[in-house]
């Protein structure tokens, strides 16, 4: 993402990082089981996301912005630099290769820290996009296949870790191609367009995704691939080289991984999808169309337009039988019902989504950051201060100690709550987020037509009550049937069939109904929506009452707390 061409917008201790090197290695295996107990890996199924369940997975969250590639209008370093690709080679003309990149590293590692993946997790994300470039994985005086960094995957292996432990997936974003896809200081080095006429560094970038994909090959915590970020030509029709590069980096990656998402991005030429072919034309499986979502200098009413047409884009692009995800987009400052319209927009149509950008190093109610600062933490001259002091400034450029959250976006802290992740035939308490009560069978029914009600939950914030304990069974193509522990012949089912707002939920004898069976699709951190098979609506709390004895119905998904539900354990 670059802010430097728009100008309607704001510009865009060694110790402790040698130590923090040391247990970021050994966290990294450590934390490989995580990945392998909460997360299952991400493939496509027609024009959803889906895991290894086949269960839909609707991937909603943040950039990274800034982390691995600086910008100089959201991280700390002076303006007299044009991009991170300077800030390094000032670095290693003063105190040589192996300071700049502990020093770098040291920025990185206070830039984004454990607490950082806890508050997404508990503002509801499931996903990060984390933008990388070539000066990540190859030194800048030599790019080449034997000079590939030792350390090229130190810090990436660290975010992946951290991600698994709160739930969260991680898809890699290549920000810069070696040569450079566009002149944008967001490649990493900005004013070198080299990549698409330069066949060395063609070689290289698909080198340096062979290596990504081959060190991430079987990782369920890596949910994809985005290819070339926003590959600039300035065409106004399919551009050939695009496609081609795409189907070069596509080869790359198979060769090293086959199962992984792949992912393309159309933020370019006309920025939509008529400048992507329908993938069964170019022979590609389990790939995700990407697309980029800004309204630059538009009305509120103009950015609200933007969201809802990138789903009919979407939509109207649904012979290519493929997914859509919205890997940037933002709402240019404007009201909260904006942002969470956007996210709400996207989410319903099953449209993934990550938000740019989770940091800036702007203050208050800045709209490009979820958290902006609080405090004026010092930027340091990369020119002429001491190693020390630079590593001791970007040191205060944590979340905890400078930042705040942009609560004028709509997030509340600890919305997102944490639950757990469905799996079939294990009982799971039911909690709505709005009214933090149980689905209940009422008065511990059994027999059929027993309403399906909320109420509080027995323990407070769960339940040992077996008529609030619910089973999942698979009934094939993704849904589920879903009884009741106290009455176990009992499912879930919609009142006469009913496929309108308003329809009552009752509990039945199970018959492999349309009106029995629900999608339960992840919003992220163990809260799910679930979509009646027959109707298409979602389960519901009419009125987002927070009583108890509220019998729960169907209605159009909308996105709201009313609509989400955590999976707790009793």
């Amino acid at each position: 993402m670059n802010l430097a061409v728009t100008t309607h917008l704001a510009p865009r201790t060694l110790g402790r990082v040698a130590l923090r090197f040391a247990v970021c290695l050994f966290v990294v295996a450590a934390c490989s089981h995580i990945a392998l107990a909460q997360l299952s890996m991400l493939h496509t199924s027609g024009r959803n996301i889906v895991n290894a369940n086949g269960q839909t997975v609707v991937l909603k969250g943040m950039n990274l912005g800034g982390l691995f590639v600086m910008e100089q209008w959201m991280t700390p370093y002076p303006s007299s630099y044009p991009d991170m690709y300077s800030v390094m080679s000032e670095l290693d003309s003063r105190f040589g290769v192996t300071e700049e990149q502990a020093l770098i590293r040291g920025y990185q590692q206070s830039w984004i820290t454990t607490q950082d993946f806890v508050n997404m997790k508990n503002l509801g994300f499931n996903v990060v996009r984390v933008p990388v470039w070539w000066g990540n994985f190859y030194p800048l005086g030599n790019v080449s296949n034997s000079s590939w960094r030792s350390d090229a995957f130190t810090q990436l292996d660290w975010v992946v870790s951290q991600a698994a432990a709160q739930g969260i997936y991680v898809i890699i974003d290549m920000h810069g191609l070696v040569g450079g896809q566009s002149n944008s200081q967001d490649t990493g080095q900005s004013g070198v367009y080299n990549y698409w006429s330069n066949s060395n560094d063609q070689g290289n970038s698909a080198y340096m995704w062979w290596e990504i994909a081959n060190h991430y090959n079987g990782n369920p915590t890596v949910a994809g691939y985005d290819l070339i970020n926003e590959p600039q030509l300035g065409m106004t029709s399919v551009p050939s080289e695009v496609i081609s590069a795409y189907a070069s980096l596509y080869n790359s990656v198979r060769s090293a991984d086959p199962s992984h998402i792949i992912i393309m991005e159309g933020a370019f030429g006309n920025w939509d999808w008529s400048m992507l072919p329908n993938p069964s034309s170019e022979g590609w499986t389990n790939v995700v169309y990407e697309m980029h979502e800004y309204q630059y200098g538009g009305s509120q009413a103009q950015v609200t337009q933007g969201s809802i047409n990138q789903v009919s884009d979407f939509n109207n692009h649904a012979s290519y039988n493929v997914p859509d995800y919205i890997g940037e987009w933002n709402d240019m400052g404007y009201a909260a019902s904006v942002y969470q319209g956007s996210y709400n927009e996207y989410t319903n149509n099953g449209v993934s989504s990550t938000m740019w950008t989770y940091k800036t190093s702007s203050s208050g109610t800045y709209g490009w950051g979820l958290y902006n600062t609080t405090a004026s933490p010092t930027v340091p001259n990369i020119s002429s201060d001491s190693a020390a002091t630079i590593a001791s400034d970007w040191a205060q450029w944590t979340t905890a100690n400078a930042y705040a959250l942009n609560t004028s976006l709509g997030f509340t802290p600890g919305s997102g709550g944490g639950g757990a992740t469905l799996t079939t035939g294990t009982p799971f308490n039911i909690v709505n987020q709005n009214s933090g009560s149980c689905v209940d069978a009422t008065g511990w029914g059994t027999a059929n037509g027993t309403t399906v009600q909320q109420w509080a939950c027995s323990n407070g914030s769960d339940s040992t009550a077996a008529n609030q304990e619910w089973e999942f069974t698979s009934a094939g193509g993704g849904y589920y049937e879903v009884t009741n522990v106290n009455a176990p012949a009992e499912a879930w089912n919609v009142v006469n069939n009913g496929t309108s707002n308003g329809s009552l939920m009752q509990l039945w004898t199970y018959a492999g109904n349309s009106n029995e069976e629900w999608e339960a699709v992840s919003l992220g951190n163990g809260y799910y929506k679930f979509i009646g098979k027959g109707s298409g609506l979602c389960l519901d709390t009419p009125s987002a009452s927070t009583a108890n004895g509220v019998q729960l119905d169907i209605y159009t998904c909308n996105g709201t707390a009313a609509q989400a539900f955590k999976l707790v354990t009793p």
